[in-house]
């Protein structure tokens, strides 16, 4: 059973990034007016909040998974001042930028998969073996709905006919009326999120505005031998929608980092993270830390700038952490993309 559940974690891996498009290296850009803040240990709430003052910051977030504040700048001083004033006082760990991603750049925006030509679909089976034997490992299994895989896009259409049925619902917050009921049935600090939950908003409905979440969540888990659209890696899975980057396909850390946290916390075993953008961020690399404490794999894509990883900062898939799988393109004969990075 573990074999057969690898390879459904890997062949995600292997496929889930490979049909995006270019994104280009680029300085990292941030949110203007807000730092993410985490002190060192044994420090009170108090000269937290003294910290705070004397940096011009006010508290408008706390990730406690991190031990880490999301903060605006209350004075006009720049991000970059704000984080050397944090970073000059000796009670904090680190601060920096709350950064900016976006989905990769030139998607073709597909908001319905309906080629139902397996044919079409190389990554899965192509004449020259440059793929994954989807077909060879269906034979042994097409996936289980007690596997609950993330997305953390730019949402989902949870009604897509191709997906819904494979669509996670949260069983502490359905049910005898739960899914709207404005409370938090299962105590996990967000109210009626049924469905996932979306970031951005803050809002239980992660809806796809914009058609790249849903383009992930199809290569995932697209419903299959049921006549309809495409056919995902796993026929049957759950696909958990976590919403973090708007209708433009651009989101913060400050969204990011929650999606993170709720997506291990909720148990899934993988999450997609089809997005990059900003520089190194420490509060990320904690959220994705969590992650692995929690047994939850991170695919994230390499890069689609032609470039070594080894040698340029593309973020979140060089996280050194051991539960990251960062996932290079490769082209219908099994050559790296023209576009792709490596490393």
């Amino acid at each position: 059973m573990l074999r057969k559940r690898l390879f459904h974690q890997i062949a995600v891996a292997a496929v889930l990034l490979s049909g995006a498009g270019t994104l280009l290296a680029q300085q990292a850009q941030f949110a203007p007016g807000e730092v993410i803040v985490k002190f060192r240990s044994n420090i009170t709430t108090a000269q937290a909040q003294t910290t705070f003052s004397n940096a011009g910051l006010a508290q408008r977030v706390y990730f406690p998974q991190i031990g880490a504040y999301l903060c605006n700048i209350t004075n006009e001083q720049s991000v970059d001042n704000a984080v050397q004033a944090c970073q000059a006082d000796p009670t904090v760990e680190y601060a920096e930028p709350n950064y900016t991603y976006t989905t990769l750049e030139h998607f073709m925006r597909r908001a319905e998969p309906n080629d139902p030509r397996l044919d079409d679909l190389y990554a899965m089976q192509n004449g020259n073996d440059a793929d994954i034997d989807a077909i060879e490992a269906w034979d042994k299994q097409t996936g289980s709905k007690d596997i609950l895989l993330a997305v953390i896009d730019t949402g989902v259409d949870y009604n897509h006919p191709d997906l819904k049925a494979n669509m996670w619902v949260n069983p502490g917050e359905s049910g005898d009326g739960k899914e709207n009921n404005g409370v938090d049935d299962d105590n996990n600090g967000y109210i009626d999120d049924y469905r996932g939950w979306d970031f951005a908003g803050n809002d239980n409905n992660p809806m796809d505005d914009n058609g790249h979440g849903t383009h992930c969540a199809g290569t995932i888990g697209a419903v299959g031998d049921n006549g309809v659209g495409v056919v995902g890696v796993n026929w049957a899975v759950s696909i958990l929608a976590l919403k973090f980057l708007d209708s433009n396909g651009s989101g913060k850390l400050s969204d990011a980092i929650p999606a993170v946290l709720y997506a291990a916390d909720m148990g899934a075993r993988l999450s997609s993270n089809s997005w990059g953008g900003g520089g190194f961020s420490q509060a990320l690399k904690d959220a994705i830390d969590y992650a692995l404490s929690k047994n939850s794999i991170f695919v994230a894509a390499a890069g689609n700038s032609n470039e070594d990883n080894d040698s340029v900062d593309n973020y979140p898939s060089n996280y050194d952490v051991d539960n990251v799988i960062a996932v290079a393109a490769s082209d219908r004969n099994d050559n790296l993309a023209s576009f792709s990075n490596i490393g």
